[in-house]
């Protein structure tokens, strides 16, 4: 019965498969459980996923069964192409054709879907702003999906349409941070609380923000059903642009944490490579220059420092220079530096590995008080005191650790 009750249209002028809106309505005998319950298995079993209403009714030798379709005939579309491209060709002035119609900054016919679907076009239509402006929105489809904006549903769900928006409760980044000691005012910022703060944000990406509704995509009976229906809806549009809006703000607060993070880890690796290459002798000064203490077989390297040229806060000067090595010379400089540690420590006698360590930390602690006053009068003030205050508490904390 339900094969049979199929509508009837009148497609003159048109070819290929169309889809329309339909429902079904079924009328079987009062007091028939089983017929009932049979209806209503066919329902839940059907393959075409035919969606109906049953009814029970005095008429007990029948069953009615009537399938409707919200269609219209397809010829009546055919003048709208001319009707579209005389809007085209004004539709981005502001005294344009239809302008005297209704039109605000929320509806705007720039963003309304065109009454002519882009898969009807075939090879005798083109319209270029359109099919951009579709493409767009295919492609924020794609970026909703990713971020869970937009999913399927389950199985189970009991509905014609396949995919919905998840909408949620809005997110203030301000008010997130400030959730954490972060201390991002600081010379050095707290990475403990950054990484933390990272790593809730991250979680917010791949869990979601708090659910507060849903929105159905209209007739998305599957993938490529739900894309092209989103192009016909700006409201559901506008709602998922939206919801991708907060997680691009989430993403952006990411990468602005980890730049912060990444850049103070390095700066703290670089802070232990000079500490180690001092103490070690890997950078050692010969004459009036600080160098690399090269093995016969390896390059002499350009110095460090020059004490000619350079008489103040001259480890911080070394400590510029680690930073501008290539990735090669920072790997050689690193692993001298460490072969060289592991030997002074695994020595019995480390009397002389601890005068160093004290004259390195009286210099370093000699250079932090000198630029206590003095930092606001120097270029890099602020960023030489912090090494310095770095320095001097990891030369001390090394000579507690080896008393």
């Amino acid at each position: 019965m339900n094969e049979e009750a199929v509508p009837v249209f009148h497609m003159s002028n048109s070819s290929g498969s169309f889809h329309f809106p339909s429902y079904g309505f079924v009328s079987v005998p009062v007091m028939a459980p089983n017929i009932y319950k049979g209806i209503k298995n066919f329902e839940a079993h059907a393959v075409g996923n035919s969606r109906f209403t049953v009814k029970e009714s005095q008429v007990k030798n029948r069953i009615f069964w009537l399938n409707t379709k919200n269609g219209v005939p397809l010829f009546s579309y055919a003048p709208l192409k001319s009707y579209e491209e005389s809007y085209e060709k004004t539709i981005l002035h502001s005294e344009g054709t239809g302008r005297h119609l209704v039109q605000t900054d929320k509806v705007n016919w720039v963003n309304l879907p065109s009454p002519i679907p882009e898969k009807s076009w075939g090879d005798t239509y083109e319209n270029t702003r359109v099919k951009k402006h579709n493409a767009f929105i295919r492609s924020v489809f794609e970026d909703a999906l990713r971020y869970g904006v937009i999913r399927e549903k389950s199985a189970d769900s009991g509905t014609f349409s396949r995919f919905e928006c998840v909408l949620t409760l809005s997110f203030d980044p301000e008010a997130f941070l400030a959730g954490f000691n972060l201390q991002l005012d600081q010379p050095k910022p707290n990475l403990g609380e950054l990484k933390q703060a990272i790593g809730q944000l991250k979680a917010k990406l791949t869990g979601g923000l708090e659910q507060v509704g849903t929105r159905e995509v209209f007739g998305s009976t599957d993938l490529e059903s739900a894309k092209e229906n989103l192009i016909r809806y700006p409201g559901l549009y506008d709602e998922v642009r939206r919801e991708i809006a907060k997680y691009t703000e989430i993403t952006a607060l990411i990468d602005r944490l980890a730049a912060i993070l990444s850049a103070n880890q390095d700066e703290e690796k670089f802070v232990d490579l000079f500490i180690e290459s001092i103490y070690t002798g890997t950078i050692v000064k010969k004459g009036a220059q600080y160098v690399y203490d090269h093995d016969t077989d390896e390059e002499t390297w350009e110095p460090f420092v020059n004490l000619l040229r350079v008489n103040k806060f001259i480890e911080y000067a070394i400590f510029e220079k680690i930073r501008g090595l290539d990735a090669k010379r920072i790997a050689l400089l690193e692993r001298k530096a460490a072969k060289r540690s592991e030997q002074l420590t695994s020595s019995e006698d480390v009397a002389e590995l601890l005068l160093t360590l004290e004259k390195m930390a009286s210099s370093y602690q000699e250079a932090k008080t000198a630029l206590d006053f003095d930092r606001v009068e120097l270029v890099k003030g602020e960023e030489m005191y912090r090494f310095y205050r770095q320095v001097t508490t990891k030369a001390g904390d090394m000579l507690k650790t080896i008393r």
